[in-house]
């Protein structure tokens, strides 16, 4: 009787174009679609997308219906809800004929609907849609009362029942209630059903303490259950971060859909997806740069987090194949000319002297890509004239007193091999100042060598006064 009823009172409100009535009884019809399989729902939003004259009315109405619906359609009859309401839908939106070809509003609207159902495929294994504490019948358990639209006019709605009518004869229909009641559900149904009830609480109680023992005897070796929140947790952030990227075709509109998604404390997780998404690609692309930079000018907490990630991807660079390594130095590049980083918290990890092949790469990769960037004298300013930048890197440019001449001979061949003999000018300097000073002192040793054994000469042969003078005559 409620079914018939909310489909007459849907069906009315349409013919007599009642938008108001129309929106609250197809509401009605909305809730009891959801908990359970009645299929009215794609006539009603069908009646109004073809409806002849069509306005914006008609599309506004079937747009509210199918954003109520559509979440339990999807799930329930796939092929169906493709075919009868998605396909006509984009249909209508490729329409040419000017006579069904919809207006502005209209598109924005189904558009927005279309839009609506790709954001829901992606969570819809994951997501109820109707709350645990209202599931109180199995769904295999229903008896669903299916009613057409096209008989609706033939359907006995009872409105008589609206009005009350006075019983003379109350008591014996209430006896006669009873006899047929006890004889469906048993003379003690009441005293049984409680029974029922206490036994289901026992039982569970029972469950809930042998889980509770089987937990505590488990070895320490079990999977923590908070990590496996964990890993869902930020298995699902990776994902929204990967449909943002694949759905978005501006770097502001991907950023837009990370920030509005994002929980707290998951900015580490979108730093480290952003660097590893990248490297998935079968060609670099800006994009991923251009949202890191936007990333790190939105909050401060993804500047620390990315210069983490360079940290992190430098010290296990030879666990990186060659394509990571030169994709994550693009990012970087991009980050620092943008100065969207702290120069020095990323580079005062490098080491020239110290490193391994993977780690050169980075270092190669990274400084050519800036020296591309933003020229070679500029980058060479930047490095002179930044203070912290310049204490922070001394392991990529070692001149401090404390280097050996092997270090720098090492350093100063390391920029030559890359192409960056510029950016390793004062490194070569430092060396030329150690190798004069060198000579210098090996030339001054010498030649106190030389007066000393002129003189141990003399002592010995005091008549050697002529090749004393020869000496000193040559000297």
């Amino acid at each position: 009787m409620q079914a018939a009823r909310g489909t007459v009172a849907a069906a009315t409100s349409a013919k007599r174009l009642g938008r108001l009535a129309m929106r609250k009884s197809f509401h009605w019809v909305v809730v009891r679609v959801q908990y359970s399989k009645r299929e009215v729902v794609y006539q009603i939003m069908l009646t109004h997308l073809t409806a002849e004259p069509r306005t914006d009315d008609d599309v506004d109405q079937a747009a509210s219906l199918f954003r109520e619906t559509f979440r339990s359609m999807s799930q329930r009859a796939v092929s169906e809800f493709h075919m009868h309401v998605l396909t006509p839908i984009r249909d209508l939106l490729a329409m040419d004929n000017d006579e069904w070809r919809l207006s502005a509003r209209a598109q924005t609207l189904l558009e927005g609907c279309l839009h609506e159902v790709q954001q829901w495929e992606r969570v819809k294994h994951s997501v109820s849609i109707i709350p645990e504490h209202l599931l109180l019948v199995d769904p295999t358990g229903q008896n669903c009362h299916e009613v057409d639209l096209e008989e609706v006019t033939e359907a006995e709605t009872e409105e008589k029942l609206d009005r009350f009518v006075y019983d003379s004869e109350y008591e014996a229909h209430e006896e006669a209630y009873e006899k047929v009641r006890c004889a469906i559900l048993g003379d003690n149904w009441e005293a049984e059903l409680l029974e029922g009830i206490v036994a289901a609480e026992d039982a569970d109680e029972e469950e809930e303490e042998g889980e509770g023992a089987e937990e505590q005897g488990e070895t320490q070796g079990s999977v923590d259950p908070s990590k496996q929140l964990i890993d869902e947790r930020e298995r699902q952030i990776r994902r929204e971060v990967y449909m943002a990227m694949r759905s978005s075709v501006r770097a502001d509109e991907v950023v837009h859909k990370i920030l509005k998604f994002i929980q707290p404390d998951a900015e580490r997780t979108v730093c480290f997806m952003v660097i590893e998404g990248s490297s998935e690609e079968t060609s670099y692309r800006k994009i991923y740069g251009m949202v890191a930079e936007r990333l790190c000018k939105s909050n401060t907490k993804f500047q620390g987090y990315f210069a983490e990630a360079f940290r992190l991807r430098y010290t296990r660079a030879e666990d990186l194949e060659e394509k990571q390594i030169e994709y994550t130095c693009k990012i970087y590049v991009h980050l620092l000319r943008t100065d969207s980083l702290p120069w020095h918290k990323c580079l005062s990890v490098l080491d020239i002297v110290e490193n391994n092949m993977s780690q050169r790469l980075v270092i190669q990769w990274l400084l050519q890509g800036l020296a591309e960037a933003m020229g070679m004298r500029a980058l060479r300013k930047r490095f002179e004239d930044d203070k912290e930048l310049r204490i922070s890197t001394h392991k990529l440019f070692p001149i401090d007193s404390n280097t050996s001449e092997e270090e720098l001979e090492r350093a100063v061949n390391m920029f030559e091999a890359m192409g960056l003999g510029d950016l390793g000018s004062k490194t070569r300097g430092r060396l030329e100042e150690i190798r004069a000073a060198r000579r210098a002192n090996s030339s001054h040793h010498y030649t106190g060598l030389r007066v000393i054994l002129v003189i141990v000469t003399i002592k010995r042969n005091p008549a050697s006064d002529f090749a004393m003078a020869h000496w000193s005559t040559r000297e």
